[in-house]
């Protein structure tokens, strides 16, 4: 589990939960605080070698502490008459090892969703055998469709996996917004497959291969091994897509130019070199999902997949180590061609809120340097990246699961950084070349995702937020040893924080409780003014909370350590404007802390008010607003 990330999660399970007076959480954050220092940040300073054993000692308590609190968390709003056994966590799911799932012949997997809209989405599990059959626990015990795909030989042999998994457990998972969803899983014993593995291994051949859903067809060239096209099933519109992998040589040290380094992207020539022109590749389908498993270099691999009713396709990349044995620098790369023409407009995203137009060759507030067409072409990407074709009103995205940088270099085309290995450094103060050593000392291996969405213009926005907005606040995931027949003896709650989903362009940033009355709460407003006809949206608090109802609130600054009547905001005046005309332009100050106030003052502008009796629980946001509450709440009634 990742050691900041449970923080604002355990915040909502406490708040959801009424769990105060639990003081499970705060003893834990002075420790996080002396591993995440900015002085030693990877991307600003190098870090000394004694500081790296503190941080490691310091890091694992700190990840144990808080799996153990959100774990006490969710089994107490799961079970209120009978406590469940200890829940695990697998921090190490992202190179699929799970000792729980591996070595348990039955378990319960509590899923709890972090989002305040529903979500369905599928779970990959590492697991030993190749039949298990799922069923949700709840009043239907219903059964789940399950696909077992085997885990491709790049991911078995990462350096830092100790498993023996060879398999991974496939199966989708619906969850209410705040909220839980538990299922069981137990292995099949008279499981007799008709193949070697239940999803089939499709023979090789030269024909191109299509792996497709409801939604989406990849075409897969069957001489080079590259995707080469995605269909739109609705429309029966092909698009011309290639994907692969490719490398720029990093400018050394020992030139005029500043070497490409830590700091400095300085590719020596213009050109990305093609890693392959042809691959092998295997392809496997199943009920749930389909994939195409290449095989670019020992270093270098990819699946693409294709979930059953997902709108997106996904692709799984391994990177590493970057051979350096010629002494040249590598940073590596993956690029979409297309025949779509977007006359060197793209578009990239600024820290997933706000979308920011990028003109290659192009820059508004000075001269455009000629002299770096590639480094001069890349932009931040943090979540988002995409190109339009505005004559065929289709936008092909890509949504990443990390900060990267990107460019549309040329037309029709967009590529994303992935990896970099150098051997000089670049001067900048770091003092060493971004050569890092990896688990084993070989060289540093990556794995990522990213997704690519295609489709008419208008449509891409919503499904590009929501992917994100799921991406970033994926499910949590706990593990408990309980047999199928024990379960009756356990009363599992289909727990709701919520009784209604937010609006669909409403986030809950925040929400936190400071005292046995009061929560903080912050809800973003993530959709631009230009995406959607309706600009402003407003949301009711009356009867939205499942485990209290509120009071009444007031209004904070955004990081809500003054109430919003309290600030005094600076009136700036031009040259000319006289000191007592200046004076008259100023509002009267208020030493009333009254509510009514406040939401009637001059900052808050935006709040809507209305005749119906809940009048004063209302809030509206206006696109890309953020604004922060402290609520006054009431645990004690329930309805």
């Amino acid at each position: 589990m990742d050691s900041s990330a449970p923080f604002p999660l355990f915040s909502s399970l406490r708040v959801v939960g009424d769990m105060n007076g639990r003081p499970l959480i705060s003893p834990l954050r002075v420790p996080l605080m002396i591993i995440r220092p900015t002085a030693f940040s990877p991307l600003s300073e190098q870090q000394p070698p004694e500081i790296r054993p503190t941080s490691i000692e310091v890091a694992w308590p700190v990840t144990a502490g808080l799996g153990d609190a959100v774990g006490k968390a969710m089994r107490l709003l799961l079970s209120n008459d009978t406590i469940l056994p200890r829940l695990d966590f697998c921090e190490h799911l992202n190179v699929s090892q799970c000792v729980f799932t591996e070595l348990e012949r039955q378990f319960l997997v509590v899923a709890y969703n972090p989002l305040a809209h529903p979500v369905r989405t599928y779970l990959r599990l590492p697991v030993m055998r190749e039949g298990y059959s799922v069923r949700q626990v709840n009043k239907r015990r219903r059964s789940v469709p399950a696909q077992v795909l085997p885990i491709p030989p790049s991911v078995i042999s990462l350096p830092e996996r100790s498993s023996l998994a060879v398999n991974e457990l496939v199966f989708p998972i619906s969850l209410p917004p705040l909220g839980f969803s538990v299922y069981g899983v137990q292995i099949q014993d008279d499981y007799e497959p008709e193949v070697d593995i239940e999803s089939e291994r499709m023979p090789f051949t030269v024909q191109d291969t299509v792996i497709q859903n409801e939604n989406l067809k990849v075409v897969i060239d069957g001489f080079s091994g590259l995707m080469k096209e995605i269909i739109l099933v609705q429309s029966n519109q092909g698009v011309p897509v290639k994907q692969s992998f490719y490398y720029y040589e990093g400018m050394p040290g020992y030139r005029m130019e500043r070497a490409s380094g830590a700091y400095a992207f300085n590719p020596q020539h213009d050109t990305a070199y093609p890693l392959a022109e042809n691959i092998t590749y295997r392809v496997f389908k199943g009920p749930l999902v389909e994939e195409v498993h290449q095989f670019y270099a020992p270093w270098i691999t990819q699946i693409i997949r294709l979930y059953k009713g997902q709108n997106h396709v996904e692709f799984d990349w391994i990177i590493g180590p970057i051979p350096v044995q010629d002494h040249i620098g590598r940073e590596i790369i993956t690029r979409f061609d297309t025949d779509l023409e977007n006359n060197g407009v793209f578009y990239t995203d600024s820290n997933a809120r706000e979308t920011m137009k990028r003109v290659r060759d192009h820059q508004e507030t000075f001269p455009w340097n000629i002299t770096e067409k590639i480094a001069g072409n890349y932009y931040p990407v943090t979540s988002w990246m995409y190109i339009r074709d505005e004559a065929r009103n289709l936008q092909l995205s890509l949504l990443t699961d990390r900060p990267q940088g990107g460019g549309s270099i040329i037309d029709g085309s967009m590529e994303l950084m992935l990896h970099r290995r150098l051997l000089f450094d670049d001067g900048y103060g770091v003092n060493e070349a971004l050569n890092e050593p990896g688990f084993d000392g070989r060289g540093l291996v990556v794995r990522g995702s990213h997704y690519l969405t295609l489709g008419p213009i208008d449509d891409m926005t919503p499904l590009n937020k929501r992917l994100t907005k799921i991406r970033f606040h994926s499910p949590v995931l706990g593990f408990a040893r309980i047999p199928y027949s024990n379960l009756s003896r356990y009363s599992l709650n289909d727990f709701r924080g919520l009784k209604r989903r937010l609006p669909h362009n409403v986030h809950l940033l925040t929400l936190e409780r400071l005292d046995n009355h009061r929560i903080l709460l912050r809800l973003e407003h993530f959709y631009e003014v230009t995406d959607e006809p309706e600009r402003t949206v407003t949301v009711s608090l009356n009867n939205l909370f499942r485990p209290f109802r509120v009071i009444y609130f007031q209004e904070t600054t955004l990081s809500a350590n003054k109430y919003l009547y309290e600030v005094e905001r600076l009136k700036w005046r031009s040259q000319d404007e006289e000191d007592a005309a200046y004076e008259n332009e100023l509002p009267p100050t208020s030493t009333n802390n009254d509510l009514t106030d406040v939401m009637e003052s001059e900052v808050n502008e935006g709040y809507v008010v209305n005749d119906s009796e809940d009048d004063h629980l209302r809030i509206t946001l206006k696109p890309m607003q953020i604004r922060t509450f402290i609520l006054k709440v009431d645990y004690n009634v329930h309805y």
